[in-house]
């Protein structure tokens, strides 16, 4: 499994993740695990490539919207898509 680190806005604030992902058996699935101890963020959010887009179905998508989108659009610029 490879591991790489991103970071994105999170209610105006910068905050990071691990990006844990093996494409070469999983080309479209990867896991962001993100850093430090923030109480609306402390879960493993699942992401799945979905016409070259990254998307989650995990229901934290509805309790933070905005830091979602963002961890999407650091996803679908970086190198991942």
């Amino acid at each position: 499994m490879t591991t790489k680190q991103i970071s994105f806005d999170h209610n105006g604030e910068s905050a990071r993740a691990d990006l844990l992902y093996n494409f070469e058996d999983f080309s479209d699935f990867l896991l962001v695990v993100p850093w430090g101890d923030m109480k609306d963020l402390k879960h493993v959010i699942a992401f799945r490539r979905i016409n070259k887009t990254w998307e989650t179905v995990s229901p934290v998508k509805y309790e933070i919207p905005q830091t979602i989108q963002n961890i999407s659009n650091q996803l679908n610029r970086s190198i991942l898509c």
